[in-house]
């Protein structure tokens, strides 16, 4: 788990060319030969890395939709809640987005079938808004699915830690998003620091 951790924070800040496995194993104070016994290549290591947190935001996403609560808070909540697990780990998913093409053809399948998961899960907490009449079926649901995906996903890439937390910037941004998709009365209110968070 170590080893994860400051592989992931070294491809973030160097790029996954500029960490090698030589490097590596002397900044967490082990052998080469120590290192290659728990990951066959660097390409290995970069799955396990970016997997991991795919793999809560899915968990997240499955349990919500999963729960008895009503269409309208299942869909914000996955939102927020897949919104957090970037944030809180903003250098896991920047290297994921900027070097999942290097992955293995077998790891980037895992991958694409992981995304699919999580798309999906979206997809069927969006259904069950139009089903029960939160989101009108006027809308376009694989084009609304994807831009709130594309949404949370991206968040990454603009916010900086600092001012505003995840859990602020996740709720905003399910606000946003579903401002224009729920009917009013599915709507909610934005929590009173929420209408401040980008003055």
């Amino acid at each position: 788990e170590a080893i994860v951790q400051v592989a992931g924070k070294l491809m973030h800040e160097r790029g996954y060319s500029g960490v090698s496995l030589k490097r590596l194993a002397k900044k967490v104070g082990v052998t080469e030969p120590a290192l290659y016994y728990y990951f066959r290549s660097k390409q290995e290591l970069l799955y396990l890395i970016v997997s991991r947190s795919v793999n809560v935001a899915i968990d997240n996403a499955e349990h919500i939709l999963q729960s008895n609560c009503a269409p309208s808070w299942k869909l914000r909540q996955m939102i927020t809640k897949t919104c957090i697990e970037v944030l809180n780990n903003l250098p896991v998913f920047a290297i994921y987005f900027r070097d999942k093409d290097l992955l293995l053809a077998k790891h980037r399948a895992l991958m694409v079938e992981k995304e699919r998961r999580l798309i999906n899960a979206f997809a069927a907490a969006y259904r069950e808004c139009v089903d029960g009449g939160a989101i009108n079926d006027d809308h376009y649901p694989a084009v609304d699915v994807l831009i709130i995906f594309g949404a949370v996903s991206w968040c990454y890439k603009w916010w900086k830690p600092g001012k505003r937390s995840p859990e602020e910037i996740s709720r905003r941004v399910a606000h946003v998003m579903l401002s224009g998709l729920l009917s009013r009365e599915n709507q909610g209110h934005p929590a009173q620091s929420e209408k401040h968070i980008l003055s």
